[in-house]
């Protein structure tokens, strides 16, 4: 009636709802679910019925155009037997092809044309089967499988395909199971293995198609291992690219079905999925099918396409590693992920692409350096690794921090000490873990937690040499890190150092039990490895090693004691913190040299962050804001130098901005020259014409680093720009600044750029033994095109800095008390190991400023914006007139640019290249700022690679 305005009325109704039975809410919610259930069991039921096998003689002659089907469904008939069963049974087996798939295309492939027309005739159901021959595509007299699985590529574009082997039965439900999976996943490639049957009787012929399923349905049949597959289904997304690399297999052979499924597990964007609960398949055998897949003609053919490929990882290829399986939920098909995958199946994945796998071994003692091996390995996008746990508690930590990793070792070992026989158990559990790795044909690097991964290793080493390592004493390999190859011969040598490391431990046991002392390098893993390497050198041609070089894989001795990465300029790839004894006296050199994590974690994430001094005065805010630029010309006595600098700078479109020019005139020493009146002179006209110039003129001579570092008074809101007199600009530099600013001002902070440059950069300082000052320049490591880098190199034609950089690099100086007049500190040095500046500054040191703008750049990890246009033109002009650089000879550095919006690169969201001082490209900041720290060598000493210089510093 209504809602009554009366609260107590309301009141009451709501006391009467409370009141409802319990009784009637279950019966009416007991009627819901009774009808949802009919509604699903009806659907379920109209399902089977729409994809149920239906005989072929109630259906109609389809078309044999494949663009009339979803689905084209192909298999491979070898030819024709002698046995007259053979073509009774293939004429059951195409009548229940039909009926499974009696809406799709079936397409069979024979040797030959008679082989097609025999069928033919002998078969009346194959009229409704398109027939095609291999013709001269064979191999040993069998047809290849390439051929016919690319030519039914080609042609199916936008279809599904299935392949189906050519004595199988299907079950009913295969096709609803087929459906169900390419509707579910997108990218899908579905498998299948078969049921053996194998005491079919030969008195078939003749029977009905119904009377051979009542007698397959009292038979018994046994399930195939999982390396038989016999059923693929790729859907429109994946076969176009997937059978492209298909190798010339034949067919009716073995190993071709699990190289094809491996295949596919190594790639991530495709789903494999398992249909053989559902969608099962009977295998017919004959008498000739019973003979073993190694003893048929072709098998060696086939086994050689797979080895030469993947070698032993085909054993990989199975159902039991599919992605994800399907089965029947009461009634309903569903999906479920696969949690039975092999590890072997997980390391393959991480290492296919690389090549390698690394083995790490982990233990609960040293487990701070297994989270710096970790730290490494995320900072350089490593995923091609697996620990070995040595104890149950690293295994539990290791799991937290979500790593791959083998189940924990059966003798359980926190630590050892080096040679005890707790050492030799950990040694030895390493060494059979690597020979199981190697006989599925992984390529095996095992290195020890307590080294330092500068760079990835796994470019330096080489895919043909049985065994690598680490240089130890010029012609031995260290065990700290030591790589073998997961072929035949590597097998074979791996096994013999298994064997020799069980035979130390016996000894040492022996050893122990008689009170005896014993030398404990004599009888470790790597007296092994050098013991049979030199018997493999001289026995067998196949056994190569590759040592790798101390000046990239250095120990420790080399690189912390030798200092020989830094001596000749080579950024050490992997340095093994070992010749030191005592886990704190590690952490402690590691620390010295600012290479160790500080490690956290979070929801079992680790953060590490690198023990490294912090960049005191730069903000880390994300987005910097600019009001303006300073434009600092810096001058003394050159006043034709000047006068064409204001001249072009005179042409510049400011498009409106502030800009606020300030003209620095160093006075010389002594009395006053006539050059340098004539200089102020100019100076003083030019800023009568514009009322933003100043000119400023010191009170007594500066020099060259007081007048490039204190002439400006950095103010936080305005951008520098610094030009010496002999520079020329172009029309367009100014135009480029705004549009650079534009670009990568959100950037400033995030990138740590500390400015841009004008000029074409054309010097790398970092020399190493082979490439010295000159014989390389930027151009030749960078894209031809016009394109933006940057290089951890400052700017000194045309330097545009950023104020807060600046005002930093000003406070820095006067932290290390710099003499501006003798370009010497107090409290540090500009070097930077195998730098050529380091040569210049020694020469003389009051005269090269830029050298502490590098130091002050590498120590808080910044980098200048350069640009590189592909016509090979630029934005400012150095003329290299006479003064404390030049010897005054007239030349152009090269020719200025006229229109420079026009040969800017195109605007896009990628960031630039990052190059360190050696022009080595980085990917990320932190890898910039390690390489700077390997190079730094335990005093600050001025190294040049492999010159003599007679230094003037006191202390070096």
């Amino acid at each position: 009636k209504g809602l009554s305005a009366n609260p107590e009325s309301r009141a009451m109704g709501r006391a009467v709802d409370r009141k409802v039975p319990n009784q009637d809410r279950c019966r009416r919610l007991w009627c819901s679910l009774t009808i949802i259930h009919c509604m699903t069991t009806l659907s379920f039921w109209y399902l089977s019925f729409r994809f149920r096998a239906i005989p072929a003689t109630l259906r109609h002659v389809p078309s044999l155009e494949v663009r009339n089907y979803s689905l084209v469904v192909f298999s491979i008939w070898k030819g024709l037997s002698a046995n007259p069963e053979d073509l009774c049974l293939k004429r059951l087996l195409i009548d229940n092809w039909i009926e499974t798939f009696y809406k799709d295309f079936l397409w069979i492939w024979t040797d030959s044309d008679d082989t097609c027309r025999v069928y033919k005739q002998r078969i009346p159901s194959m009229t409704r089967v398109k027939c095609s021959a291999i013709n001269s595509f064979m191999i040993q007299d069998r047809p290849r499988l390439d051929i016919v699985w690319k030519h039914v590529s080609s042609i199916a574009k936008g279809k599904h395909i299935c392949y189906i082997n050519g004595d199988l039965w299907l079950m009913p439900h295969l096709k609803t199971s087929i459906t169900a999976s390419l509707f579910q996943f997108h990218s899908s490639f579905l498998v299948s293995r078969r049921t053996d049957f194998s005491d079919i009787p030969l008195d078939f012929c003749g029977e009905s198609h119904f009377r051979f399923i009542d007698r397959l349905s009292n038979m018994t049949g046994l399930m195939h291992p999982p390396d038989g597959i016999d059923l693929f289904v790729l859907s429109h997304a994946v076969h176009p690219w997937m059978v492209q690399k298909f190798l010339p297999f034949i067919v009716g052979v073995y190993r071709w079905d699990n190289w094809f499924l491996f295949q596919a597990l190594m790639h991530s964007n495709l789903t494999v999925v398992d249909i053989s609960l559902l969608g099962n398949v009977m295998h017919i055998q004959s008498q000739q099918n019973m003979i073993p897949h190694r003893l048929r003609r072709g098998a060696f053919h086939n086994e050689q396409l797979v080895h030469n490929d993947i070698g032993n990882l085909f054993k990989l290829g199975t159902v039991t590693n599919s992605d994800m399986t399907i089965h029947n939920y009461h009634g309903f098909l569903s999906f479920s992920t696969n949690t039975k995958q092999q590890l072997e199946l997980t390391l393959a994945r991480k290492s296919f692409q690389v090549g390698w796998l690394a083995l790490i071994t982990a233990s609960s003692g040293y487990f701070d350096y297994v989270l710096q091996w970790i730290c490494n390995a995320q900072r350089l996008s490593l995923e091609n690794y697996v620990f070995l746990p040595q104890d149950v508690l690293s295994h539990a930590r290791l799991v937290e921090l979500k790593q791959t990793t083998f189940p924990p070792s059966l003798n359980q070992v926190q630590s050892a000490l080096y040679g005890s026989p707790e050492f030799q158990v950990v040694m030895t559990s390493r060494t059979r873990t690597i020979l199981h790795l190697l006989k599925y044909g992984f390529n095996v690097m095992t290195a020890d937690v307590d080294t330092f991964w500068v760079q990835n290793p796994f470019p330096y080493l080489s895919l043909n040499a049985t065994l690598q390592g680490q240089e130890h004493k010029n012609s031995q390999i260290s065990g700290g890190l030591v790589a073998i190859k997961g072929d035949k011969t590597g097998v074979q040598f791996w096994t013999l150092v298994l064997h020799c490391q069980k035979e130390n431990m016996k000894k040492i046991r022996h050893l122990q039990s008689l009170n005896k002392s014993y030398q404990a390098s004599l009888y470790t893993e790597q007296e092994c490895i050098n013991k049979y390497s030199q018997i493999l050198l001289t026995t067998n041609n196949n056994f190569s090693v590759n040592l790798l070089t101390k000046y990239w894989f250095p120990d420790g001795k080399a690189y912390f004691e030798e200092n020989i990465p830094i001596k000749y300029g080579d950024i050490p790839i992997v340095i093994h913190n070992n010749w030191l004894v005592g886990v704190e006296s590690k952490i402690e050199r590691l620390k010295r040299k600012n290479l160790w994590f500080n490690v956290r974690t979070h929801q079992h994430v680790l953060n590490c962050d690198l023990n490294s001094p912090k960049s005191a005065g730069l903000p880390r805010s994300t987005r910097l804001k600019f009001q303006g630029f300073v434009v600092n010309i810096l001058a003394m006595d050159r006043p034709l130098s000047l006068k064409r600098l204001l001249a072009s700078l005179s042409k510049t479109d400011f498009e409106g901005w502030w800009v606020q020019i300030r003209i620095h005139i160093d006075r010389p020493i002594g009395q006053e020259t006539s050059l340098w009146k004539e200089v102020c002179r100019i100076s003083q006209g030019f800023a009568s014409w514009f009322p933003h110039v100043h000119v400023h003129i010191a009170p007594m001579h500066m020099g060259l680093l007081q007048q490039w570092i204190f002439s400006w008074n950095v103010s936080s809101s305005k951008i520098g720009i610094f030009l010496e007199d002999d520079l020329e600009l172009s029309s367009q530099w100014f135009r480029f600044i705004l549009i650079t600013l534009d670009r990568f001002g959100p950037l400033i902070a995030q990138q740590n750029i500390a400015g841009f440059g004008l000029q074409d950069q054309h010097a790398i300082v970092g020399e190493t033994q082979g490439m010295r000052f000159g014989s390389r320049k930027p151009s030749d490591f960078l894209p031809n095109m016009s394109t933006f880098y940057l290089y951890q190199l400052p700017c000194t034609w045309g330097t545009v800095v950023f104020p807060h950089v600046w005002k930093a690099f000003q406070n820095w100086t006067l932290l290390v008390k710099l003499n501006t007049s003798s370009g010497m500190a107090q409290h540090d040095t500009p070097c930077i190991p195998s730098l050529i500046s380091n040569l210049w500054w020694l020469r003389n040191q009051s005269q090269v400023w830029s050298v502490w703008l590098t130091k002050f750049m590498v120590i808080h990890n910044l980098m200048f914006l350069y640009v590189r246009f592909q016509s090979k033109e630029v934005l400012v002009v150095n003329h290299k007139e006479k003064g404390l650089h030049f010897d005054g000879v007239k030349r152009q550095s090269s020719t200025r640019i006229q229109r420079l919006i026009e040969t800017l690169p195109p605007i896009s969201p990628l960031l630039p290249s990052k190059f360190s001082l050696h022009f080595r490209k980085v990917s990320k900041l932190i890898d910039l700022a390690i390489m700077n720290k390997v190079l730094s060598g335990d005093s600050v000493a001025c190294r040049v690679v492999n010159r003599s210089i007679n230094s003037r510093m006191g202390h070096s």
